[in-house]
Order: structure tokens, then sequence, then C-alpha cells
């Protein structure tokens, strides 16, 4: 078994060495400053996703809208009249900007890897364990391989192997500058290891944490570690087996090490990633919007369709949030921000609606509606941004 580990780790080390990389806020579009936004909704919700609108393709946040609308189909619809002009406001952090990306210190605690999510894998197949601490040193995560099974009528079946598990760390010791060490001080899981059932037409078998098994003590490694010095073992599973194959010197990201079989799990900071697309999303909602106000040769049509484009820029950007969301958040959570998601989105559909009255059934109304829809929904980029790096 440990001989297969062995040989296991070696091939993923070698098929994640090629794929091993590295891991911008413009000016400001036609919704408005930032600073207007954030000072607006600076103190307020906590959830996410999308919503419904005119020809716009399907998104998860059409699902809870529609969802959400089915719930409240037999209660009596709010006039126009009483229709809110501020959004629903749900207990949530409170920020007036997004902030700043963390600096690395030598000095560590379970705070450090907030926003950040752990991954075990290969690379070789479908499986992997996902992994996130919270800043007391809790945790919470799945792990998930699948596989064909037959049932016992000799037809063909999905089999997943599957365990959702929290528990807690011990508080991190530190070893050297760049190395800290744990153990888990529990650990619970939604379903007794070992255990089968079938449902959906899925046979679902529960299984422990592949990566923490026999977990004793858990190495937690900083970025800036010298990656010579790690074990070679443990590297592999982090896409750094060969370091001849390689030009980097030090581990780029946070790494935890299940030291009895050499387990690595990689992570990557989440928040950090949605602070690029969010200035990107600036960028070329920008730039729609210049071209808006200085091509003269542009139709009702083109403006109809370039205040769409700007709207699903920052559709998707919500949406990739909400997903980071789901990993940074426990299930309980996760529970409480959709609840309050739909609240805004019925808020958001009413503010839309209200908009496209004024211009019901003339050329412009599309574009109107969709201007109100981009507005709303940067501003609420902007608040979900403040939960995912306050995490």
């Amino acid at each position: 078994m440990y001989i297969k580990r062995i040989l296991t780790a070696v091939f993923a080390g070698l098929l994640l060495a090629s794929m091993t990389g590295c891991q911008k806020r413009s000016g400001e579009n036609f919704a408005g400053d930032i600073k207007e936004l954030t000072s607006l909704f600076g103190g307020t919700e906590e959830s996410s996703l999308e919503e419904s609108f005119p020809e716009e393709p399907f998104t998860e946040e059409s699902s809870l809208a529609a969802s959400s609308s089915a719930e409240s189909a037999s209660a009596e619809s709010p006039s126009s009249e009483s229709a809110s002009a501020e959004p629903p406001s749900p207990e949530s952090p409170s920020a007036e900007t997004v902030p700043e990306e963390p600096i690395f210190s030598a000095d560590f605690s379970f705070a450090d890897v907030s926003g950040w999510r752990f991954r075990f894998s290969s690379g070789a197949g479908a499986w992997a364990t996902l992994l996130t601490i919270e800043a007391d040193g809790s945790f919470f995560g799945e792990y998930v391989d699948s596989d064909i099974d037959f049932t016992e009528a000799g037809e063909p079946c999905d089999m997943q192997y599957r365990c959702d598990f929290t528990g807690q760390f011990t508080e991190p010791v530190r070893v050297n500058d760049y190395t800290y060490s744990m153990q888990i001080d529990q650990i619970h899981y939604a379903e007794e290891p070992g255990t089968e059932e079938f449902k959906d037409g899925v046979r679902y078998h529960y299984t422990d944490v592949y990566g923490l098994e026999d977990a004793e003590d858990i190495l937690i490694y900083l970025p800036g570690a010298p990656l010579k010095e790690l074990p070679q073992e443990f590297r592999s599973w982090i896409g750094y087996y060969d370091l001849a194959g390689t030009s980097e010197t030090e581990l780029p990201f946070y790494a935890l090490n299940n030291e009895v079989y050499q387990e690595g799990f990689t992570s990557r900071n989440l928040a950090a990633e949605v602070r690029e697309l969010l200035e990107e999303t600036e960028e070329k909602a920008e730039a729609l919007d210049k071209d808006m106000r200085e091509n003269a040769f542009l139709t009702q049509l083109d403006l109809n369709q370039r205040t769409q484009d700007i709207y699903l820029l920052w559709d998707s950007l919500l949406n990739e949030i909400w997903r980071d969301l789901k990993e940074l958040k426990s299930p309980e959570d996760m529970e409480k921000l959709t609840a309050e998601e739909r609240e805004w989105i019925s808020w958001k559909e009413e503010q839309i609606d209200l908009a496209g009255a004024e211009f019901a059934g003339g050329s412009m109304e599309n574009m109107v509606r969709a201007q109100k829809a981009a507005e709303l929904t940067r501003e609420r980029v902007y608040v979900l941004m403040t939960f995912l790096v306050s995490h």
C-alpha cells in the first residue's frame, strides 16, 4: 500500500510539474464612482448569484430566482408604488473598500489562510479533497471520487466515493521560519465511513478523508518556503517533484503536508483571483461604456446590445464570487446567504421593472432595463467581495 502511494505521488508530480504556474482596478464605468457604491452599500448584505433578465443566458442565480418566485407565487405582488428603492439589508460585515491582499509574514495564524482553499489531488483523475480552514482553526470540506458500478440486476450505475467532514485543528506551533505544525483535535463525518446507500441511480460509498487519514502531525508550509528544503515525496503532490524542470525556488502558496504519508495539499487564494477578475471586468465595462458615449454611429440596437453586454459582464463576475463563497463558507452559512440572496434578487427585479416602466414599449426600454441591471449587479459585486475577502 505504501509503495502504491509513492508510485502514485511520483506520477502525480511528473504530471503536475508541467501544469504549475503563477497566480488590476481601472476607471469607473457608466454606473458611477466606486466610492459612491461602497459608501451606499458598504455595510449591508452577504450572499449572491444572478437573476432573470430578457434574453439572458441561464445562470445559477436564475435558478435561485425561479425557486424564490415559485415559493411566493401565491403571495400578492407588491405595487410599483410600494417597491423600496433600498436593497434588503441583512446583517453583514461593514467595509468601505475591498480589503487589500494580505502580505505574507513569518508569523502564522489560521486567519492568514482565510480566503484560501486547499486541494489534495493527483491531477490524473476526477478525485479530490477540498479543505477550508476558518480563522479559529475549525475546518470543513469534502472528498469526492467517482467510478462505474453495477446494480444487483447487473445494470451499470454510477459509484461515488464521498466524505463530507468538519473538524478542529490544534493551535499551530512554529517549527522554523517557514513551517508550522498542528494536529487534528477532532473530526466529524456527515456519514459513517464504510457505509453505503443507493439513491437517485447512484451508489454512494462513504469514506474517511483521503489526504488526512491516519494524520498525526500536519505541517503548514508558508509561501516563500525554499522548495529544495521540502521533502521530495511531498513536493510530488504539489507539482514540484523535479526541481530541475523549474526556475522557481520558493513555494508560491500555502501548503499542507500530512507528514505520515507525505501527502500534499496545494492552495489557491480565491479572493486574490476575484480581485483580478474585478479589475478586468471594470476595464471591459468602461471600454463598452466609452464606445457608447463617443461613437456617434451606433444605432439604438447597438446601444441596447452594449448595455446588455455590460450587464452580463457583472452578472458573470457575481456568479464567480458566489461559487467561491460556496467553497469558503460552511453549509450553514451558505444556507443563510442563499435566503438573503433571494431577497436581493426580488428587490433587484422590482427596481429593473420600475426603471423600464417609463419607456415601456419603446426602443429604449431594453437599454434602460439593462443599465439598471448592470448598475445594481455591479453594486452587489462590491458587497459580496467584502464577504469573500473578510472570510
